[in-house]
């Protein structure tokens, strides 16, 4: 098992090597609220807010991007804490991972690993993102694609990664973090967006 929130982003160099030692890989998505991640980055890495909402909406694009191929699965972060034994076995039955009878040990154990009080960010369920940006309002709507699963999840996940896509070619991500703005630009966007975007900053 492999747990990194980069690894989304790097999953395409790490396909090579799962083909080459014969490994068909299964992917859990754990889906947490823009908030509660925002209030996350923001309090330990002293990350701005507009930084914290375009790392949400990358890293969870790029998963969605580049897991469809193989079986995945998503997870919703408050399930996993209010009962991880029903969802590990939705996950065995998803994945057949014949994970068979857990001793009290490990019961034990998990538990407290993933104790509720440990979660240091808690949002109302009814509480919905700030809408006063493009960029907090596309991470809610894919947050809420994630979260229905419905038929029509693909149609509205190609929506927003277009949409989101123009918005990185706009002006108004890099304006409100100017100090951070190269930087910020590096870890968000990909091989050649850079120039178009200095394209429209510049003319």
């Amino acid at each position: 098992m492999l747990k990194d929130p980069r690894f989304c982003r790097l999953l395409p160099l790490w396909e090579g090597l799962f083909n080459k030692i014969g490994i068909e890989p299964c992917y859990v998505l754990v889906l947490r609220s823009l908030e509660e991640v925002a209030s996350s980055l923001c309090r330990r890495n002293g990350m701005p807010v507009n930084k914290a909402v375009l790392l949400y909406l990358t890293y969870l694009l790029d998963a969605e991007r580049n897991t469809p191929k193989y079986q995945n699965v998503v997870v919703r972060y408050e399930a996993l804490l209010q009962d991880w034994i029903l969802e590990l076995a939705e996950l065995d039955l998803a994945f057949d991972l014949q994970v068979g009878e857990l001793s009290p040990a490990v019961v034990e154990q998990v538990t407290q690993f993933l104790l509720p009080s440990l979660k240091h960010f808690n949002v109302a369920p009814d509480k919905q993102a700030d809408s006063s940006s493009v960029s907090a309002r596309l991470a809610q709507r894919l947050y809420n694609a994630f979260e229905a699963s419905s038929h029509q999840i693909d149609r509205e996940l190609d929506d927003i990664q277009v949409v989101f896509e123009m918005h990185l070619a706009s002006p108004e991500p890099w304006l409100t973090e100017p100090v951070q703005f190269l930087r910020l630009k590096q870890e968000i966007t990909r091989p050649g967006r850079f120039d178009k975007v200095k394209f429209r900053l510049t003319h």
